[in-house]
């Protein structure tokens, strides 16, 4: 941990002078190593920060003890099924609160709900917005690897939800949007080649189109040599051909 009252002292000043410099340091981590502090949930002790370097002053402000008691409401709620409320108090953290360490889990967790909900797009965004907005979170592999399952789930069939409760068409394209969306944000993940060769396959069989599944494949054999997907990429576009 980080004394900074130690480090003003030691920097030669005293009395007020040292608490100036300790509240600078204090604000300065704040908006600098937010992003290395990550979250835990349980449901008897609610949302802990664990890790990073500002885990001990989070209690301290004010603002910051508002976003955690929202989080905490949320997620309770979420796991009673009360999904309206928790993505009401999600969208509170998210847009009262956008510079704490709260933001991105709001935005993950609100994914998740909405992935409960069969509401593809919003998921989808929901965790685009963390790619986009909060690329230092401590989960991103994760972020990357629930786009995927979103891609997965209406490529199985899955039908959209509208308003989270009336099914609707399914729309295979979207499958392949959101498989484009990974390659997009993590190229160089263990996601991509198998996006690609999704992306192969929906256009093949679902949506009747040899030539995006071509230019899949042709990327997956050109970009991603080494993977063990590249053979049976090879196989592929010997079949459509």
């Amino acid at each position: 941990m980080i004394d900074v009252v130690s480090m003003a002292r030691r920097a030669g000043g005293s009395g007020i002078r040292a608490s100036a410099v300790a509240l600078v340091w204090a604000v300065a981590l704040l908006f600098c190593g937010s992003a290395r502090a990550d979250l835990v949930w349980s449901p008897d002790g609610g949302w802990k920060i664990q890790g990073g370097v500002l885990s001990p002053y989070f209690g301290e402000v004010g603002e910051t003890a508002s976003a955690l008691e929202a989080m905490n409401k949320a997620k309770t709620a979420q796991e009673a099924g009360s999904y309206w409320t928790a993505l009401s108090l999600y969208d509170r953290v998210v847009t009262e609160y956008p510079s704490s360490v709260f933001a991105p889990e709001a935005l993950f967790q609100r994914g998740l709900i909405y992935i409960q909900r069969h509401q593809w797009d919003k998921a989808y965004q929901s965790f685009d917005d963390i790619v986009t907005r909060y690329p230092d979170y401590p989960r991103f592999n994760a972020v990357i690897g629930k786009q995927y399952q979103v891609g997965s789930l209406v490529q199985a069939g899955k039908r959209p939800y509208m308003w989270g409760w009336m099914p609707w068409f399914i729309d295979y394209s979207k499958a392949v949007d959101y498989y484009e969306g990974v390659l997009k944000n993590a190229p160089y993940s263990e996601y991509a080649p198998l996006a690609l060769m999704n992306i192969a396959t929906v256009a093949q069989k679902d949506l009747g189109k040899p030539e995006v599944a071509i230019d899949a494949l042709d990327r997956l054999i050109n970009n991603y040599p080494q993977s063990m997907l590249a053979p049976d990429a090879y196989l592929e576009m010997a079949g459509i051909y």
